[in-house]
Formats: C-alpha cells, structure tokens, sequence
C-alpha cells in the first residue's frame, strides 16, 4: 500500500517521471477531450454543422423559387360582409364555381385557385379527389385565360330532379363579374336583387384590395355562356404571405456578417437586376451584373447577380471563388442543380420558401460559429493548461531534481478542466459571436487565432514563472515546509486554470455570483474536488 502511494503521490526528479508526467498530460488532452467535444455535439448541437461557420459566400442557384409569391385567401365575402360560415344553398353552387375553375385553369390561373380551394377544403369540407364527379363541362369561353384579364365562362351539366340541367358559372375580376350581375345571394343565403347602389358597396368594400377573384352562376336552358343576369355568389380576398421586408433583412443580417451573396441563375439579367435592387443586394458601389458568358477570373470577385447562367458558367463560378472563399450554394434538388450543389462546400436545398430558407442559411451559419467558438474557449484553457504543468514540472526538474506536479495531481487537474469545466465552456452562449461580427477562418487554417494565441502565451509565461518561482524559493521566503510550499503550488495552478474557465465564459468581476443556481453549483463543486485533490495529497 505504501509502494502505490508512493508511486502516486511523490516524484523522483527522474527522465522516468517526466516521461509519465508527459504521458498524462497527451492522454488527457488526446482521448478527454474529442471524447467530450463528441459527447456534446451530439447532445446539445446534434443540427449543427461545425464547418458552416467558416462560410464566407453565398450563392442562390436559382432565383424562380425565391421570385414567386404565393398567395392565400384573408377574407371570403358573402353579400356585403366577410364571413367564414356559408349557407347550404349558397355552398353547393359556390362549390361548384370553385370545382369548375380549379379543373379549367392551367398555369397562369394555378397560382390562384390554389389557394382558394385550400379554404374550400377547410371551411366546405371539399374533396379534390371528387371534383371531376359532380358535373360534366360542357363549355367554355377560354380555359386558360388568366381570371385578371377577363371573365372565365363555363356551362356545366349536371344531373337534377327533373333531368338534365345546365349552369353557365363565370369567375374574375369583381368589378366585371358585377357588371354582368342583376342578383346577390346575401348572409342567409337568398337571393336578392342588385342594383347600382349595392354594386357600389361592394366595391368600395374591397376598394384596396388587388387580388380579388368573384364568383357568380346562372341556370340556363340551352348549352350556352350567357352573360347576363347572373347571380353573384361571393369575392375571395388573396394576399401575398410573401414579405419583402424579411428578405432585405436576411441579406443584410449577411452582408453583416461578412457572407457575401450572389445571384446566378438561367433567369434573365434584367429580372435579377430588378430583384436585387428591391432586396438591397445591389448596395454597394462595386457590386457587379454580368451574364454568364462574361463572367471571368478577374471580376469573378466583384459579381453581384449573373444571369442569363447555363450550369456550365455556374460550375466555373463556384470553382473559382473556391480558391478563395468557402462557398455555400441554395438551390432546388434538380437534377442540374445537383451538380451545381455538389460543387460547392455546402450545398443547402430550398427549404420551403425564401423566409424558411434564409432563416435556415442564417442559422446553420450562426450555429456553426457559436459550436466553434465554444470549441476555441475549450482548446485555449486545455492547452494552456497542458503547456504550462509541462513547463513548470520540466524546469524545476533542471534546477531543483525534482517535479512538484505529481501524477495524481495532473490526472485530478485533467478531470476537473476537462469534465466539470468542458461542459460549462461548450454548452454555453454567453461570450459567443454574433453573425455580424467578421469571419476568423478559413479551410486548411488552424482554429487558433492570434487573440488565443496572445492569451496562451500570456497565460502559460506568468503561470511558470510564478510557480517555478514559488517552488524554488517559496520555502526559504515564506518559512514554510516543503510540504506546504508542494500544496501551495497545486492548489495555485489548479485555482489558475478554474479562473482561465471563468475568464473564458466571459465573467466579469462584477458579476460573477450574480449568474443562475446552476453555474453556482458547478463553480462550488469546482472548489469542493479541489478540497479532496489537497487532502488526497
């Protein structure tokens, strides 16, 4: 028994100790800490990509997603109010209008009638898979004239209680649907009439608003669009969920961050020219607009928009500003697009639309540098850690023959740096970049900046002539034991490297028991293993 405690607790002052000593510091620092970086992404960061932080350009493979605006239904007038509750009579032939304009648009109306039968579907309780079972179109004026345009007329047959029976349904603009109207069905769902005055009203009731599509019917004898004397069913409100605003925030939230973005699509110059300038992207003075064809290795670093782009002249762009930069690619899962996002260091598909995405871009950004960050805290405590017992044991051996750091000691300072203080420095956000603040890496560069690199120095320089100091003439000076003086001295480098943590998180002396319960508890756990690391010793 004594035999092993000798072995733990005392130094021989021997290549052999100083061999063992190094040991234990490599191993705590090559197995302790990917073991707990590993465990911690995987806990607390198990959606970030550490390497997005590095990202420094952006490229929108394809603006046509990122251009258009979807529309949804804000209000369903019924007469001359907004309502959500439709009538039984009013329901059936409101259903189908919405039935007959959904079967007979093609793509200029789609954008449209979407969104109108999504309301259907929620407040009709409409099937789509049924819409082509209720009745048979006869006819129609134009099936694929955009409803803004001009009124879209169908007859449709369907089959009644006496036979056959035919309805001519017309959709557009509310304006020219009233024109063509002599009757309204009201809140209760009755007819009534509507003369010039009621028109009126129901005009000015949507005076603001743009994208207004009205429905009215009419039941006719013979298979033929008539145009007047219809019955006017209701206006549906559709509005853009697509803000503007959140798109200029988005790119400037990057530009601030040292992300520049570009824009290189097959979509023409001039469209993109024209999305830039709305979203702010087209800012500063040098920014430059090329088509694909100009595009070359000496403006490559000034392009702002490139149109009129084959996949060709994408791949040579991200080829390029690879040599220079970290790129980062969105775009759709196409099969052309794959190629372009297989290119890049990062290709990020579209999320859903252009908020989603750039939200998404922000925070894998965001969290890449906050995990890296985190990481650098841990890195610089660790290794100035490991530098400095190395430097302290190494030179009181030259001078005095002996160590005054023992193995056991180094192996408790190892656990308490590396699995009480790990976790405080990689869980936490406090002392983090925000993405505005300019980029510090780049690929094939080390982690380790001049700033870590100075407080390293600073850290490992005062740390071993304080401690090689106190070792070798604390005793004399103080009129102390040797005993004592060896007790001194791991309890001061242990203190050291729990304050390197402290100073690390970002604590200031005002405020350092003024955080929550929690870091309280770790901060006294800290001090209560310390206590035991001394009566060990």
């Amino acid at each position: 028994m004594n035999a092993v405690k000798k072995v733990l607790t005392e130094s021989k002052g021997t290549v052999r100790v100083l061999i063992t000593l190094l040991g234990v510091t490599l191993v705590g620092m090559t197995e302790g800490v990917p073991f707990l970086i590993s465990i911690t992404m995987a806990y607390w960061y198990p959606n970030f990509d550490v390497k997005m932080e590095s990202v420094s350009t952006l490229c929108i493979e394809n603006v046509g997603w990122l251009k258009e605006q979807k529309l949804e239904v804000s209000q369903f007038f019924l007469g001359k109010k907004n309502v959500t509750k439709i009538p039984p009579d009013v329901c059936s032939v409101l259903s189908d209008g919405i039935c007959v304009s959904t079967l007979t648009s093609q793509t200029t109306g789609q954008r449209m009638e979407e969104p109108i039968l999504c309301w259907a579907e929620k407040n009709m309780g409409m099937q789509r898979d049924t819409l082509d079972q209720q009745f048979i179109i006869v006819k129609d004026n134009d099936s694929e004239m955009n409803p803004f345009e001009g009124p879209c007329g169908v007859v449709i047959e369907k089959n009644g209680d006496n036979g056959k029976e035919y309805y001519s349904h017309f959709k557009g603009r509310a304006d020219s649907i009233l024109s063509m109207c002599s009757s309204y069905y009201d809140m209760k769902g009755e007819v009534q009439d509507l003369d010039d005055e009621t028109k009126s009203e129901f005009a000015q009731a949507n005076n603001n608003n743009v994208n207004v599509v009205a429905f009215a019917c009419k039941r006719t004898q013979v298979v033929e669009l008539d145009e007047n004397g219809l019955t006017f069913i209701g206006m549906f409100v559709l509005e853009d969920n697509f803000n503007l605003d959140n798109m200029r925030q988005g790119i400037e939230i990057l530009k601030e961050g040292g992300v520049k973005m570009i824009f290189a699509s097959e979509e023409d110059v001039e469209v993109l020219r024209a999305i830039g300038d709305e979203t702010g992207l087209l800012n500063s003075h040098d920014a430059l607009v090329v088509r694909g064809a100009d595009a070359t290795k000496e403006n490559v670093e000034k392009i702002c928009i490139m149109g009129n782009s084959s996949p060709t002249h994408k791949l040579l762009l991200i080829e390029e500003l690879k040599k220079r930069e970290v790129v980062a690619v969105v775009g759709e899962q196409a099969s052309e697009s794959n190629v372009v996002l297989e290119a890049a260091h990062f290709g990020l598909p579209v999320v859903t639309n252009w908020p989603e995405t750039i939200n998404y871009v922000i925070n894998s950004i965001r969290g890449g540098r906050i995990v890296c960050e985190n990481l650098r805290q841990f890195i610089q405590v660790e290794v100035i850690l490991a530098i400095s017992s190395l430097s302290i044991n190494f030179i009181l051996v030259i001078l005095d023959g002996d160590a005054p750091l023992t193995f056991i000691q180094l192996v408790w300072v190892n656990l308490l740096v590396t699995f009480i203080g790990g976790p405080a420095l990689l869980i936490t956000q406090q002392a983090t970049r925000e993405l505005r603040d300019k980029l510090s890496i780049r690929p094939r560069k080390l982690p380790i900046t001049k700033g870590m690199l100075r407080n390293i120095l600073l850290q490992v320089s005062y740390q071993t002539g304080i401690f090689v100091f106190l070792q070798h003439r604390g005793s004399a000076i103080l009129g102390i034991t040797p005993k004592v003086n060896r007790s001194i001295v791991f309890n001061g480098f242990a203190l050291c490297q729990l304050f390197n943590i402290f100073s690390a998180r970002g604590f200031g002396a005002e405020e350092l028991f003024q955080r929550s319960r929690s870091k309280l508890l770790v901060l006294g756990i800290v001090w209560a293993l310390s206590c035991v690391a001394v009566w060990i010793h």
